[in-house]
């Protein structure tokens, strides 16, 4: 049988209840940034956790050695032909034809190697290990940070074993939990995002970035952030520049282009765009990422959905008012006290927002916006989830 974990590398101060979190890793998606800041700031002392993900991830992986992380990426497992004709065998018996891809035998032997008390589901793609999780008998924790409209990517058998099997179910968001309350489990425990004070970190001072991208120093800075998809709204972002291209408003988009044809159709809008000259893209950023935050007056989400949305709470921390559309998870922390929430997605509205946060501006206190935040900071949220992870 394959070594995956070393017993040696264990601390041997370290508590004896262990915790398997399972995640998986695209980048800095939203919810492997959540269970990244929680696994940062969390007391090693309350539990021993063991990460595993498919793919390698460097983020994770900097988190060692308060953390033992393992990727089957760096650490590949072969299971003989024998071995996989047996357990898929048992698989197809107990979860119904479901035949386990490789990534849950490796899930399975890191389990036996490590005698975990629970595993951490982190996110509804890794309802994948629910037979895993029956067949070795353990207790599940599921993290959901989906909205419904994200469910499609999961199949219905995977949602509902996911639901119906997990001992304990936490979702980031009041929506995300009047969801998964439709669909059986008012059980659900709200526990929301947060973000990590210690991590913004300026760089340049606000007014050199400005000059550096040739935005004036009375020009009222206006900024937008995710990847360039449709779920973000880049579209209605652009189509609002166009509507204020007579004001003295600058447009900035913080986030990196995809392959798709998506974003075919965005360069030539942009194209088009780029003679009023009020529209700026500064592509993906991620160590200066709070220097662009913190140049702008104020943070505009045009997303379609969000179950949360990090990038809205720490514009906040940096007070920053927000002009939101109201697209789920923001609901729980966006009053009038930061801004305003938009119901409708034309862009002739957001203008009139727009302009009336430009003559009321100096109302939002840098401070008071700050506070608001603070609620929802690693300080007071990871002892909260610390808490709900290890209460028996």
């Amino acid at each position: 049988m394959n070594q995956i974990f070393d017993p040696e590398s264990e601390n041997s101060d370290n508590p004896v209840r262990k915790i398997l979190f399972v995640s998986p890793y695209h980048g800095r998606a939203g919810a492997e940034i959540y269970l990244y800041r929680f696994l940062k700031n969390y007391d090693s002392n309350q539990f021993q956790a063991i990460l595993v993900t498919e793919k390698y991830s460097p983020l994770f992986n900097s988190l060692q050695p308060k953390i033992i992380y393992i990727s089957m990426e760096r650490r590949p497992y072969n299971l003989s032909r024998a071995v996989k004709k047996t357990l898929n065998r048992i698989s197809r018996k107990l979860s119904g034809q479901v035949k386990l891809s490789k990534f849950n035998f490796f899930v399975e032997q890191v389990h036996h190697q490590v005698q975990a008390d629970i595993w951490v589901l982190n996110t509804i793609i890794m309802q994948k290990l629910m037979p895993s999780a029956s067949r070795m008998k353990v207790r599940v924790t599921s993290i959901i940070h989906e909205l419904p409209s994200a469910y499609s990517f999961v199949s219905q058998q995977g949602l509902a074993s996911l639901l119906t099997q997990s001992d304990r179910i936490i979702a980031n968001s009041s929506p995300t939990c009047e969801a998964i309350s439709i669909m059986g489990r008012p059980d659900v425990t709200l526990q929301p995002c947060f973000f990590d004070p210690e991590e913004i970190v300026f760089r340049q001072p606000r007014e050199d970035l400005k000059a550096a991208l040739g935005i004036q120093p009375d020009e009222f800075v206006l900024l937008g952030s995710g990847s360039q998809d449709y779920n973000k709204g880049i579209e209605l972002f652009m189509k609002i520049s166009e509507f204020a291209k007579d004001k003295p408003w600058k447009f900035i988009w913080v986030g990196g282009e995809r392959d798709t044809g998506f974003n075919y159709y965005l360069q030539h809008y942009r194209d088009k765009l780029n003679l009023s000259g009020n529209l700026i893209f500064v592509g993906e950023k991620a160590r200066d990422y709070y220097d662009y935050l913190n140049m702008a007056d104020a943070f505009l989400l045009t997303s379609l959905n969000e179950s949360f949305s990090l990038s809205t709470l720490e514009a906040i921390a940096l007070g920053k008012p927000v002009l939101v559309y109201d697209c789920g998870g923001i609901r729980d922390f966006v009053t009038d006290r930061c801004g305003r929430t938009i119901a409708t997605r034309s862009p002739a509205d957001w203008v009139n927002s727009i302009a009336w946060l430009h003559n009321n501006y100096l109302q939002f206190s840098s401070n008071e916006l700050a506070e608001i935040a603070a609620n929802y900071s690693t300080t007071s949220q990871v002892p909260k989830l610390t808490a709900l992870l290890t209460d028996n």
